[in-house]
């Protein structure tokens, strides 16, 4: 049984990213998103739509820059707050597959949206709504913010109102930037994170819905 919710792999995981890029300092260490120290190497006004669950993202439609030379402990993101999930799980050996509301179901995987206007609630409104949220993954650690579309966090819970994602990504081992990079590639992995698995809430032996859950970058230079 599941005590309670956990995330694996999805089978697609679409999300809109309209910036990205390197910072030398934490640009959410306080109540707003602040891009002082940070160098954008993606934009997209328009926003360019991802798959990331597979092994490979084409991030092409975007205006790419070169970063400055130096060394970067964090990467940011500003992205849309809703995002394309599709997966399945297995508990008990009853395969519970994704269906177009987010719900569970027998038969074959459907792709649902998932507009995240509360950590705590996900797609609903709790009582106390939180804007913010922070957690470890294997290359480092996130924050992410629930925010407007000016990138200053939200004060309000609705899922009407035109929200956007910003997160920053402190690395285990910073980027360096110099003069001999020639280039910068960044994979974004939801290898175990992108799907959260909803169990029951009485036994926790079957699959009420799923949700979307966190990933993380990966830059490298070459």
């Amino acid at each position: 049984s599941l005590s309670s919710n956990c995330t694996v792999t999805p089978e697609s995981y679409v999300i809109t990213v309209y910036e990205m890029g390197l910072c030398t300092s934490d640009p959410l260490s306080g109540t707003d998103f602040d891009g002082t120290s940070c160098s954008a190497t993606l934009t997209s006004a328009g926003g360019i739509e991802a798959d990331i669950a597979g092994t490979t993202t084409d991030l092409s439609g975007g205006t790419p820059t070169r970063p400055s030379d130096g060394t970067y402990e964090y990467a940011y993101i500003k992205m849309s707050n809703s995002f394309g999930v599709k997966g399945s799980y297995e508990l008990n050996s009853t395969t519970y597959y994704s269906d177009s509301s987010g719900g569970a179901t027998a038969s074959s995987a459907t792709s649902f949206t998932s507009t995240l206007v509360d950590f705590d609630g996900g797609r609903t409104c709790t009582g106390s709504p939180t804007y913010s949220d922070t957690g470890t993954l294997t290359l480092g650690v996130f924050k992410a913010r629930i925010a407007t579309t000016s990138y200053t966090t939200a004060t309000s819970c609705s899922s009407s109102t035109s929200k956007r994602i910003v997160g920053s990504f402190k690395f285990n081992t910073p980027v360096t930037i110099e003069d001999t990079t020639s280039g910068l590639q960044v994979t974004l992995k939801s290898t175990g994170t992108g799907m959260t698995v909803i169990p029951d809430s009485g036994s926790g032996t079957t699959v009420d819905s799923f949700d979307g859950g966190p990933f993380e970058p990966e830059f490298e230079t070459f």
